[in-house]
């Protein structure tokens, strides 16, 4: 009997769940779609902080509240890893200075999970990218 594989892991960078509420969906590659279909959905709290901060200074017009709220039939949930696991896993990513971008992949590899960005530097840095 063959088992069942259980769905991975699968971290929302902030701009997917942007993308997830306009229809800029539909740009998402067929990779991330598939992960996005077969995965556990998580984000990081990081995610939601910098929502808001978008959010703030004019650069999309929903804050985090209303984002998440529009995305409720997705099967996602806030991650609850330990924050001094993910500022140990964040402090060893010395690519780049975006404190967003250092502590949404440091509780991506904390987790032990993966990542879904289009984000470029970050596919080229982190192993656990998924985009096309």
């Amino acid at each position: 009997m063959e088992r069942e594989q259980e769905p991975r892991l699968t971290f929302l960078d902030t701009h997917i769940l942007i993308w997830l509420c306009t229809e800029k969906r539909r740009q998402l590659p067929h990779a991330a779609r598939e992960a996005i279909e077969s995965g556990w959905l998580a984000i990081s709290p990081m995610v939601e902080l910098e929502l808001e901060f978008l959010h703030e200074i004019g650069r999309i017009k929903q804050g985090a509240s209303a984002i998440l709220n529009a995305l409720a039939t997705l099967p996602l949930h806030i991650d609850p890893t330990p924050f001094a696991s993910i500022t140990r896993a964040a402090a060893t990513q010395t690519w780049t200075r975006d404190p967003f971008d250092r502590l949404i992949v440091g509780q991506t590899i904390a987790a032990g999970g993966c990542l879904i960005t289009a984000d470029e530097r970050i596919q080229h840095h982190f192993p656990k990218a998924i985009w096309a």
